[in-house]
């Protein structure tokens, strides 16, 4: 995997892939270290499928586990009273969240994990 990384001034943020090569075009930060948060998010697109359960998960991983680890925060979901992710997953990572609780409170596989909510939350 290629990855570039360019920060520019202006207010826009932008990815893209193109023959399994990875491009991301960076600029405002909404917290601190939201640069490696975000970098990560997009990386692990490339180790899940593209469902939304899918998409949730890696929002779960980085968005929120790793923001809470880099950033002492633990509120899911939200960052100075801001949604934290993307609008259209919110209600099903509020219905995955008592699932994701304890899927971190056991030893199980990332990937076993996504099949069973795969399963459950078949949208």
């Amino acid at each position: 995997m290629l990855m570039i990384i360019d920060i520019p001034t202006g207010n826009n943020m932008s990815m893209m892939y193109k023959n399994n090569h990875f491009c991301l075009i960076y600029s405002t930060s909404r917290w601190n270290n939201y640069t490696i948060v975000y970098m990560i998010h997009e990386i692990c697109h490339s180790l899940f499928g593209k469902t939304n359960v899918e998409h949730a998960i890696i929002e779960f991983i980085t968005d929120n586990e790793l923001r809470f680890l880099f950033n002492k925060d633990h509120k899911y979901f939200m960052y100075n009273d801001k949604l934290v992710g993307h609008d259209y997953l919110y209600d099903l990572e509020k219905e995955m969240l008592p699932y994701w609780k304890k899927y971190l409170k056991s030893k199980k596989d990332i990937y076993k994990f996504r099949n069973e909510m795969l399963k459950i939350f078949k949208k």
